[in-house]
């Protein structure tokens, strides 16, 4: 197989692994750099408070590896399933808390343990696996899946929340992002459980 027909026949393989790190926790950098100053204004925090809460993504130092090894032992979509889940509902209650900062710490902590699960972690597990020929391009071209949907999604998020405020967009976003990540998840997920009654 050469590398031009490896790549077009496996183009599912590699939009999935594109979607799926563009629609879930590698979204979230972008996420709150749109937001910030929505929280801080309505809020009322301090530009300290909010710089403190980065340091939640230490977690990530344990919680990736973890992740890991959930993809080794039930696969990758069984395991990105659970950070596609619960991103966007992490967005749904971050819109309707009450601004208390220790509750968005709460959900803030929720969202990345559990959003990890669909990361480049477990994704790109599946594009290193289905390509040889084109796996250094394959991995790059996933990867780049937040970057893009940030560079033209972010616009029409900051648009959207100007005109109805961030109570209304935090919720939009998630259910884009729940969409997303159900047409990428869903078929395969119903093709693995048909596998073994085709055998």
């Amino acid at each position: 197989m050469t590398a031009q027909v490896e790549l077009r026949i496996k183009t599912r393989v590699l939009a999935g692994a594109f979607i799926g790190i563009a629609s879930s926790l590698s979204l979230n950098s972008y996420i709150l750099s749109t937001f910030q100053p929505y929280f801080l204004e309505t809020f009322g925090w301090t530009k300290a408070q909010w710089a403190g809460l980065a340091t939640v993504q230490v977690l990530m130092i344990v919680v990736l590896p973890i992740v890991g090894r959930m993809t080794d032992v039930i696969g990758v979509w069984r395991t990105a399933l659970i950070g596609g889940i619960s991103f966007p509902l992490c967005l749904v209650a971050i819109a309707l808390m009450d601004g208390n900062i220790t509750n968005y710490l709460i959900i803030y902590v929720i969202q990345t343990i559990l959003g990890a699960a669909a990361t480049s972690t477990v994704f790109a597990r599946l594009v290193a696996e289905k390509f040889t020929k084109n796996r250094g391009l394959a991995l790059g071209m996933c990867s780049a899946g937040s970057p893009v949907v940030a560079f033209f999604g972010s616009p029409l998020i900051s648009a959207y929340v100007r005109e109805h405020g961030f109570q209304c967009g935090l919720p939009g976003g998630g259910a884009v992002l729940r969409d997303l990540l159900g047409a990428n998840a869903d078929p395969a997920l119903r093709r693995r459980r048909q596998a073994p009654a085709a055998a």
